[in-house]
């Protein structure tokens, strides 16, 4: 008689149901050619997300509040200072808002969608060590595939990191 082995992934019982639910968003296939969208398709595909994180949160009896989803957008010209701008996706009333920063920038020059910024907290891994680096995670979903944006886009989880606002930055 042959002996089988059961499959398992031994590594699924060391996981935190805050990255359980992380796998399930980051995970897959890295995007091999750009997806170009609008600012205002990007924003609605950012917003789609962050419902879907936060119902997921909420699924495995987490906080919703541990996750937030960031516009990601690279703006100015070539012939001027060019910047990684991040801006937190905000509860439904604070949209208006958004779109009309989004408008300014629009107005004042060339404005990009780059991707989608996530920030996780994971409570379970911060109450064991508050200084353990995997208590926050950052991640992208790029719309973009080039070297150039690329760097932007490492940029961008920087101003992602520590769930906060966002921002800019200066990008050559």
């Amino acid at each position: 008689m042959v002996k089988t082995e059961e499959k398992t992934n031994r590594m699924a019982d060391t996981w935190t149901p805050a990255s359980v639910v992380r796998r399930k968003f980051n995970a897959g296939p890295r995007r091999k050619s750009d997806h170009v969208v609008t600012p205002v398709v990007a924003i609605h595909e950012a917003c789609i997300l962050l419902d879907d994180l936060r119902n997921e949160m909420a699924v495995a009896g987490l906080s919703r509040d541990d996750v937030k989803v960031y516009f990601v957008s690279l703006a100015g010209t070539p012939d001027q200072p060019q910047e990684v701008w991040a801006r937190p996706i905000p509860e439904p009333a604070g949209l208006p808002g958004l779109f009309e920063e989004v408008a300014r920038m629009l107005a004042g020059g060339k404005f990009r969608p780059l991707g989608i910024g996530v920030w996780q907290r994971d409570r379970e891994v911060e109450a064991l060590n508050p200084l353990d680096p995997k208590r926050e995670t950052v991640w992208v979903r790029p719309f973009v595939t080039g070297e150039r944006d690329v760097r932007a886009l490492f940029l961008a989880k920087e101003l992602c990191a520590g769930g906060e606002n966002g921002g800019s930055i200066s990008f050559d």
